[in-house]
């Protein structure tokens, strides 16, 4: 709150008030897309573990050829899904 009001009114964007600070509209947006995003990234990394797990139960050749790979993309899965995760619980404490 501007000092020069005495929290009497909030000044507007073209104040002579240094410390007005703008409002946090643009958290709305980020309040509904990031879980739907993490929801994504979660199911994601679910739909690549059972893959790999159900290929590595078959023990067939996509198996010999892709199990490698399925785990690698599991891992960057979870990390994209951490990563959202952190940037919801940094969102929500500042």
């Amino acid at each position: 709150m501007c000092s020069a009001f005495h929290g009497l009114a909030r000044p507007t964007a073209g104040s002579f008030c240094d410390d007005a600070r703008p409002t946090k509209d643009y958290m709305m947006p980020m309040q509904s897309y990031l879980p739907a995003l993490l929801m994504i990234g979660m199911l994601a990394t679910l739909v690549v573990l059972v893959v790999g797990i159900v290929s590595f139960a078959v023990n067939g050749k996509f198996y010999r050829k892709n199990s490698n790979n399925l785990m690698r993309l599991r891992v960057i899965m979870q990390g994209i899904a951490l990563a959202i995760f952190g940037a919801i619980v940094w969102l929500a404490t500042n």
